[in-house]
Parts: structure tokens; C-alpha cells; sequence
């Protein structure tokens, strides 16, 4: 099967071909050439994998905040949304403030049984509310549900070039996951719950997601989390870092998934899962 890269229709070897052509060009010496070339190399691969997860386009995060991502393709026209005010909506018995959006998608775990994953989108005004007083707000509304929470920065590098950091709250443990919507139980799973900080011109952009630990192996549902928050673009640039003073805590074109990888998929999704019983994933994102 043809793979497609950043010189467009040209199939994988011919665009390596073209590198290396450039780079001789060049003139380099036969060392520099040989650490330039593989450098170019593992870059390619890196970023197909990765381009691998997400899917066409990017999509607005939350209604008038200019921030945009691209989704994971698991989050495909299979998924479905939740009411804000729904109880699925919830993180256990906390709420996320500001909602605006949510997301579930049914997956299914290695013994074939299935639960749902989930994205959330919040807006919170900027103005009267400082960066610190909504990550605390945050952190409390979120701990009393699964009391780890704790905020961390996340370190990406982007599609675009260059990186951004994020503050982000991850939490862990045993927490409801109701997939009576979509023909399965309302059930307790260990799971994991991230919730990014992203700062946009008037809003705070919350950007969080959940999945139970054994349905997101299967998956590779953090990586693709990782690989979306990769390409988050805040009115048309670069996302900015994560202030210092948060709490510690390119074949550019969609690939398929391999044709021996479609069992894995739930039904109707075509991106790359995750194999069972601990598959090759992504490459870390921050090395």
C-alpha cells in the first residue's frame, strides 16, 4: 500500500529519494550528510506516526475562542454527543464548569466487552478569573471525585513546528463510565482523566479527556490524545506556553490503518488501534 507524505503524491521511498537528492545538492561532507539524512529520516517516520492518529481538518474547541485542533480518529461520525447537562457528562459526581461540548465514543476493551471514551470542551471567561484561581476552582471540583488529582505541565512538539506546554490536571482510579447509550453497562472502570489548560485571547480553553485504562490501551488512546493536543493552534499561531508560575505538575496526509490492525478497530473506525496486551505505540511525544 502506498503511503502518502509531505511531497503529496509521491509515495514514501520516491519522497525519500527527493531528500536525499536535496541534500547531496547541498554539498555536505559524508558525515554531516549521513546525520542530516537520518535526522530527516526519523523525523518523517515520527511524524507520519503520529499524522497517523488524527484525523482531516481542524475544528474549533469551543464556540468564538479561535482555538483549534484536530480530532483523534476515534472521535470519527461514530461518536456521539452528550448534553453538558447530562449526568454522562460528569466525571463521577464532579462537573467540569463552563462546558460546552461533549463527546463519547464506544470502544471496547481486550476481552471484546465495551465502555466509552470521552473529550470535553469548556470556555471560562479570562477577565475577573486569574490563571491560578481557576486551576485551584479546578483541581478542587475535580479531586472530589478522584482525590490524585494534580496538575502537571505537559511538554509537546508540534506538528507545526516548534513546541508548547500546557498546564494540564491528570487523575486517576476507579470512576462510573455509562455506555447504556451505546450498548453497553454503566460501570465502575479504572480509568484516567486529563484535563489541558489552554489560554486563548478572552477565554481559558479547557480540553479534557477520559477513558477506562484497559479500553485506552487496546486503543492507544493517550497517544492520540497526545498527538490531537499536538496540533491545538490558538488564532491561527503557534499555541503559547504554559506560564512559569503553573503549578508542577509530516507525510502530512492521514495514513490508514494496517489492514492486519482492522480487528482492533470498533466498529466504523479506520484509525490506528492500539494491539492488544501492549502494542507498539507512538513514540514519545515529549522525548
Amino acid at each position: 500500500m502506498t503511503r502518502l507524505c509531505r511531497f503529496g503524491w509521491l509515495p514514501r521511498s520516491l519522497a525519500l529519494g527527493a531528500l536525499v537528492t536535496s541534500l547531496l545538492t547541498l554539498g555536505c561532507g559524508t558525515g554531516e550528510y549521513n546525520s542530516r539524512l537520518e535526522g530527516t529520516v526519523r523525523n518523517v517516520g515520527r511524524r507520519a506516526a503520529i499524522e497517523a492518529y488524527l484525523g482531516p481538518g481542524s475544528s474549533e474547541a469551543a464556540p468564538g475562542t479561535a482555538v483549534q485542533l484536530r480530532m483523534p480518529t476515534l472521535f470519527d461520525g461514530s461518536a456521539k454527543s452528550v448534553a453538558p447537562a447530562e449526568p454522562r457528562a460528569k466525571i463521577g459526581a464532579a462537573s467540569i464548569p463552563d462546558l460546552v461540548r461533549v463527546m463519547e465514543r464506544a470502544i471496547d476493551d481486550p476481552a471484546g466487552k465495551f465502555s466509552v471514551c470521552y473529550v470535553y470542551f469548556a470556555a471560562a471567561q479570562k477577565e475577573g478569573k486569574p490563571q491560578d484561581v481557576l486551576q485551584n476552582e479546578l483541581q478542587r471540583a475535580i479531586a472530589a471525585a478522584l482525590p490524585n488529582a494534580k496538575w502537571e505541565t505537559a511538554q509537546l512538539e508540534k506538528l507545526s513546528g516548534g513546541t508548547a506546554s500546557f498546564p494540564v490536571l491528570k487523575a486517576s482510579g476507579p470512576q462510573p463510565f455509562d455506555a447504556t447509550q451505546n450498548g453497553g453497562a454503566n460501570e465502575q472502570h479504572e480509568g484516567q482523566f486529563e484535563l489541558y489548560l489552554v489560554p486563548a485571547d478572552k477565554h481559558w480553553v479547557l480540553i479534557g479527556w477520559r477513558a477506562p485504562t484497559a479500553h485506552a490501551s487496546k486503543y492507544q488512546f493517550w497517544d492520540a490524545v497526545r498527538a490531537s493536543m499536538a496540533t491545538v493552534e490558538v488564532g491561527g499561531g503557534s499555541a503559547p506556553a504554559a506560564p512559569a508560575a503553573a503549578p508542577a505538575g509530516d507525510p502530512m496526509a492521514p495514513g490508514a490503518a494496517p489492514a492486519e490492525a482492522a480487528a482492533n478497530n470498533p466498529p466504523g473506525h479506520s484509525g490506528p488501534p492500539g494491539a492488544v496486551g501492549g502494542a507498539v505505540g507512538l513514540a514519545p511525544l515529549n522525548p
